[in-house]
């Protein structure tokens, strides 16, 4: 995870990316580790750095999709990510029902962060080499 290519931790590149942020990396080691999600967010973090996001963007959107994965799978009772199904879950999500006690504002920050991180992880992917992709 740490060295996925295109992004600060890839050695080839020798240091032509920022480095990830302290409070990204932070959050991740305090907060996100052991969490099913947490490659993926480490992944997000290192694609979004890639991206020459601010670090405080990087920060409030791994911050954000922890927060919200954790409390959705928690009322799903899920244990493992791949019972995770985007399409049904985020609309039972954004409709009310899995989390009754977030309003709207926080379901659709969610879903923009969710979708931006999403987007912007899938454009880094289909941008690499073939022969990268699956390092």
């Amino acid at each position: 995870m740490l060295a996925a290519p295109k992004t600060p931790g890839d050695p080839a590149i020798g240091g032509d990316f920022p480095t990830v942020g302290r409070r990204p990396v932070g959050y991740l080691l305090k907060r996100a580790a052991g969490a099913l999600w947490a490659d993926q967010l480490a992944l997000i973090a290192a694609v979004l750095t890639a991206e020459r996001c601010d670090p405080n963007t990087v920060y409030n959107t791994i911050m954000m999709l922890h927060n919200r994965l954790d409390a959705i799978f928690a009322a799903l009772g899920l244990t493992e990510l791949t019972a995770w199904d985007p399409e049904g879950m985020l609309r039972r999500y954004l409709r009310g029902e899995l989390v009754p006690g977030e309003g709207p504002a926080t379901r659709l920050n969610f879903l923009l962060d969710y979708c931006n991180a999403t987007r912007t992880t899938r454009r880094w992917l289909w941008n690499l080499p073939t022969a990268e992709q699956g390092r």
